[in-house]
């Protein structure tokens, strides 16, 4: 028999198809992420394959209660998709907030995003890390980076800067999902992201411009405040000359920040084991910025590795192992060099009101350098009364300046005849060196801690007794003295004599 098409029926059906089309949800491609963080404010972005409607719910809970919705989607006629930027605002400060992000029919899983600390506070840590990009691929090996950005997603942050190159070639659409949104994912998600531009992210269309939120576009480069913290972000792909726009920003921008601690981040690093571009004319132009104006810490990307320098009170960091394949040769001495190491990795900055404490960490959080900037001491210990007799009340307490995270138990030790013994309330002297107080991960504030308050029992014997009080890393028990002063953290260690009479 033979089959005769009905014109009709396959008008029928063409336009069926078409309806689909036309109702179909619009799909999310990118996102959503996190953008320009303030204590009371954050931009939420996403990108879809259609659709300029925006919604964002957000809220305490998963149940929401409020939402920002409207005509937030701009139109990207070189890859015909949309790009939603919705700002959130009349936020608490360091708060948590749940949040969802949609676009017609289509809709984000729940998520949680961090608001910044109020100006001029303190306590916070951020992570920093750079070159994420793979080959010249749209599939590349992005284990690495998924491993990083799951350290980063656990590591207590509030918020993460990268360093530059995040792709291969930035001017190619598809690298942007492939090689760092999508391995990013879960970490893009939750943690507010503030990005210089690398020499990789470079391209015609300048996808990287269009992604990352830029407060100054259509520079690339500017600045913001974190607590009691200055950030700028430069970058050393435009002219940064003196006499150039950026330059004279740069200037004015370290001139007038007050804040207790600076910090400026870029692709290039100024100083280096590797041959790399711009670093003569970074250091002729912009290092003399950095001193002039008390900057503390700059960091970079570029070089696939880790590298810790030193000039004139100023740390520079290169954080670039975040995926791309490793550098593994130094090829120029760096006078100034005091730690590398060809691997893997990314870096945490604890901030606190008087210290700051960077850790570089492989790609599995195991921490293997750290830079400390401080003010020790920071714990005091008094001792009262002394001296005491047997029977009557003895009272230890310590005044602790903020706990580092990764040094996060007290110990108060009585030291007699060479053995270690504690004074526990309620217990009197037991063997060894017992914590007493523990912190959560992250930094607690400053603290007056009663460590003791005990009546001193008869069965101890007159005698001088050293009674230390130490900030140590979690589950260290010194053995002795020295042991204890050695393994506890800088400026975190102190001791006073107790007399006991008969």
């Amino acid at each position: 028999m033979r089959y005769t098409r009905n014109p009709f029926s396959v008008a029928v059906t063409l336009l069926v198809l078409l309806a689909a089309v036309a109702s179909s949800p619009a799909a999310i491609l990118k996102g959503p992420y996190l953008q320009g963080v303030t204590p009371s404010s954050i931009r939420v972005r996403w990108e879809t394959d259609a659709g300029k409607d925006s919604r964002v719910d957000y809220g305490p809970t998963a149940s929401y209660g409020s939402h920002v919705a409207g005509d937030y989607g701009t139109y990207l006629p070189a890859s015909g998709t949309y790009l939603h930027d919705v700002p959130l605002a009349g936020l608490t400060a360091d708060t948590i907030y749940h949040y969802k992000a949609a676009t017609g029919g289509s809709s984000s899983s729940d998520h949680t995003f961090p608001t910044a600390i109020a100006p001029d506070t303190s306590f916070f840590r951020f992570a920093v890390y750079g070159d994420t990009r793979g080959g010249d691929t749209l599939t590349p090996d992005t284990s690495v980076q998924e491993m990083i950005a799951e350290g980063i997603l656990h590591s207590n942050s509030t918020f993460l800067i990268h360093t530059g190159d995040a792709v291969h070639n930035g001017g190619i659409y598809g690298q942007w999902k492939s090689h760092f949104f999508e391995p990013s994912r879960p970490l893009l998600y939750a943690m507010p992201l503030f990005f210089a531009v690398g020499n990789h992210d470079m391209g015609d269309p300048f996808w990287a411009g269009t992604f990352f939120y830029m407060p100054s576009a259509p520079s690339t480069w500017y600045s913001f405040d974190y607590g009691n913290a200055h950030f700028a972000i430069v970058d050393t792909n435009v002219d940064f000359s003196p006499g150039s726009a950026q330059y004279a920003w740069l200037e004015g921008d370290l001139g007038g920040t007050s804040k207790t601690w600076v910090f400026v981040a870029f692709h290039h690093p100024p100083y280096t084991s590797a041959v790399s571009e711009y670093t003569s004319a970074i250091q002729q132009s912009l290092v003399p910025l950095f001193e002039t104006y008390g900057v503390d810490m700059v960091l970079n990307g570029h070089v696939h590795w880790y590298e810790r320098s030193e000039k004139n009170n100023i740390y520079y960091i290169i954080t670039g192992g975040g995926g791309a394949e490793l550098d593994t040769t130094q090829q120029i001495a760096n006078p100034y060099q005091q730690y590398w190491e060809s691997t893997y990795h990314y870096c945490t900055v604890d901030v606190t009101a008087e210290e700051l404490l960077l850790k570089a960490r492989y790609s599995d959080g195991t921490p293997f350098d750290e830079v400390y900037i401080g003010h020790p001491p920071m714990l005091n210990l008094t001792v009262n009364p002394n001296p005491v007799s047997t029977s009557s009340q003895v009272v230890i307490q310590t005044r602790v300046q903020p706990i580092i995270s990764n040094f996060d138990a007290w110990a108060v030790i009585l030291l007699a005849n060479g053995q270690f013994y504690s004074m526990l309330p309620g217990k009197g002297l037991m063997p060894g060196a017992v914590p007493l107080a523990q912190n959560v991960p992250g930094l607690a504030s400053v603290t007056d801690v009663t460590l003791l308050d005990v009546v001193i029992p008869q069965e101890v014997p007159a005698g001088a007794y050293t009674v230390a009080a130490g900030l140590f890393p979690h589950g260290t028990v010194p053995s002795s003295m020295g042991d204890a002063a050695a393994k506890a953290f800088p400026g975190y260690f102190t001791s006073e004599t107790l007399t006991i009479n008969q």
